[in-house]
């Protein structure tokens, strides 16, 4: 069936623009609707690999778990294939002594299955919370502080250097009107290596 009409149509391969006889074209030569059929088939083809490479994953996958099944003594990373977690978490639980291991030689840990299944049986979901350093802080007196005309007079540093240094390592301070007064335990480590006068 013919059409009295031509309509400009741009190719969706190549770019270009081609009158053509009917809405629904999309190719100006028969060169550019062979390209996308091939490019087509090339989808398809790599889609197919794709899942095949997918399933061989997968039968590969339950070969290694029945081989790690039927050893009696496993390696780390057969432990954690066999848990589901990764070889770091399985170290943890070695160090934890959640998991009894034996080391035979650099990179020669070696777990009894059973204590993998008595894990597996009987899991502890205790949280051990550690101990957090408290640092108990002084109060702050003027008596054990630097004025910032002090440590001018006293080390041979301008008072920028002392401002920019001061905020940048949080030093504890005191501001009694219009004087700073800095902490002297730290200020003194701070300035250590600077001349005294």
């Amino acid at each position: 069936m013919s059409s009295n009409f031509t309509i400009t149509r741009i190719c969706q391969i190549c770019g270009n623009e081609f009158l053509a006889k009917t809405t629904v074209t999309m190719y100006c030569s028969q060169h550019c609707r062979k390209q996308n059929q091939m490019a087509q088939e090339r989808k398809a083809k790599l889609a197919r690999s794709e899942a095949e490479v997918k399933v061989l994953k997968e039968v590969n996958t339950i070969k290694q778990r029945a081989l790690i099944l039927d050893k009696d003594i496993l390696l780390v990373k057969d432990v954690a294939a066999l848990i589901g977690c990764s070889t770091k978490a399985v170290y943890n639980m070695i160090n934890d002594g959640r998991i009894k291991a034996s080391n035979l030689g650099v990179r020669q840990i070696k777990i009894k299955r059973s204590d993998i299944d008595k894990l597996l049986e009987n899991p502890k979901f205790e949280v051990v919370p550690k101990p957090k350093n408290i640092k108990v802080v002084e109060p702050l007196k003027i008596d054990n502080c630097y004025s910032i005309p002090e440590l001018v007079s006293k080390f041979e540093v301008t008072r920028d250097l002392l401002y920019t240094m001061f905020r940048r390592k949080n030093v504890p301070k005191i501001p009694k009107g219009r004087e700073v007064f800095y902490s002297k335990k730290v200020v003194d480590k701070l300035l250590r290596g600077y001349k005294i006068r």
